[in-house]
């Protein structure tokens, strides 16, 4: 069915990957991703997905996968940019409406970036109403110096606290689940995601810790002991240049120790040992702790996200 002149809005088919993935890179030219990844990511359940077809091309494209509380939808519309202004990111977005409706869908979710104003335009006129914003920056490896947190990481370690990677703990039978447990333990004190719901540990383990993106070896815990009390990741970008801070986090009676600190420094400097030459990292405007730990360790703001919620239909309507 043309939903705009000349346009076929349609359910995504397997063949539409490569357009996918060019559109992709097109509209969120900082989050650059590749066939492989959309692939792995259709793997997890909940996604729908329509594109916008004109004359066997994909100029657009809806996104929706349940996210964070139960009855909330993330939403993601795009268009490229020599189509915009015609309606069709209209079209996808009410095509993605119309299914979601019998679904039990309370409230919708969304991003914008600051530096697309059109994008932040569509959601407002369409009643989304701005919750939250986050930070995108980023670190210049080469110009890093580790030895000034030197006294940082002498001192956490004289509390006790030793940091390891996950390769190291490759014997620990337990250490999956432990990670697991802190991930979401921690992520309840993250702004916008507190009320997220933890994916089952098998899904979560294979999905995400076990994900061609992360290495055992990039992935540091704080150990007390046995206890796993804080963490951070370095996750390889689809550029495969670049490195992704993961959450970083100590648990609640851990903090203000420098753990945080001493997690972000050795991760850093083993980056720099491999040689990669940026790290990025993402963090929320309220996050005021974890921007001042980035900024002293000289990462620099590049971009600003806003993340917008809609309140579509009440509990048991469609």
């Amino acid at each position: 069915m043309a939903d705009v002149a000349g346009v076929i809005v349609r359910p995504f088919a397997p063949e539409d990957y490569p357009g996918l993935v060019a559109l992709h890179n097109v509209t969120y030219p900082t989050f650059p991703t590749t066939e492989e990844e959309y692939r792995e990511m259709d793997t997890r359940p909940g996604w729908q997905r329509w594109v916008a077809d004109w004359d066997g091309r994909v100029v657009g494209m809806a996104n929706s996968r349940m996210s964070g509380p139960v009855g909330t939808i993330g939403l993601a519309v795009a268009v490229l940019p020599a189509y915009e202004r015609r309606g069709i990111g209209t079209a996808l977005y009410d095509r993605l409406l119309a299914a979601l409706a019998p679904l039990g869908v309370q409230t919708l979710r969304a991003h914008a970036s600051e530096s697309r104003p059109q994008g932040i335009r569509f959601l407002e006129v369409r009643g989304f109403v701005e919750v939250l914003r986050s930070y995108d920056s980023a670190l210049d490896l080469r110009a890093f110096d580790a030895a000034p947190y030197q006294a940082v990481l002498d001192r956490v370690a004289a509390g006790g606290i030793v940091i390891r990677t996950l390769a190291d703990l490759a014997n620990d039978s337990d250490r999956d689940r432990q990670v697991y447990d802190l991930y979401w333990s921690l992520m309840r004190d993250v702004p916008g995601r507190g009320e997220d719901v933890p994916p089952p540990f098998e899904e979560w383990q294979a999905s995400y810790l076990h994900g061609p993106s992360l290495s055992p070896a990039r992935y540091f815990v704080a150990l007390d002991g046995d206890r796993c009390v804080g963490q951070t990741a370095l996750r390889v970008k689809s550029d495969g240049l670049t490195l992704h801070h993961e959450l970083t986090g100590v648990r609640p009676g851990y903090r203000r120790r420098g753990i945080a600190l001493a997690l972000k420094v050795t991760a850093l400097r083993a980056a720099q040992a491999e040689g990669w030459a940026r790290v990025t990292a993402a963090n929320a405007a309220t996050n005021r702790a974890m921007l001042a730990i980035n900024e002293r360790l000289g990462f620099v703001r590049e971009e600003t996200w806003v993340t917008y919620r809609k309140d579509v239909w009440p509990p048991g309507q469609g």
